[in-house]
């Protein structure tokens, strides 16, 4: 997506919850493509035993990427695990779970 790089535009994304001072997001967007890229951070403090990745529903909660520029029910493709995300609403934002971000890979990389 050398485009979404050279011209989109650059859109950083914040986390909600209680795990978001363990998550970077941000996004490049253009007029047909978003681009969504999320990483944790300190994630050995969330991992349930030394040496696990965090990932899921068990590591993450009800931790979120707030992304105002999709509306819930949104669906991407994290084309780094083949695995479909989509936006929800949580306390009126529209969202990407983290545990579905992060369910099976600690990195997501979402084409909406």
């Amino acid at each position: 997506w050398p485009r979404v790089f050279h011209e989109g535009a650059y859109l950083p994304l914040n986390a909600v919850g209680p795990s978001a001072e363990h998550l970077c997001a941000f996004a490049r967007q253009t007029d047909e493509t978003t681009l969504v890229i999320v990483a944790p951070r300190w994630f050995s403090r969330l991992a349930p035993e030394p040496g696990d990745m965090p990932l899921g529903a068990a590591v993450w909660g009800e931790t979120a990427i707030h992304i105002p520029m999709l509306a819930a029910g949104a669906r991407g493709t994290n084309v780094l695990t083949g695995e479909t995300v989509e936006a929800a609403q949580m306390n009126g934002l529209s969202v990407l779970p983290a545990e579905a971000l992060l369910a099976s890979f600690p990195l997501a990389l979402v084409l909406f």
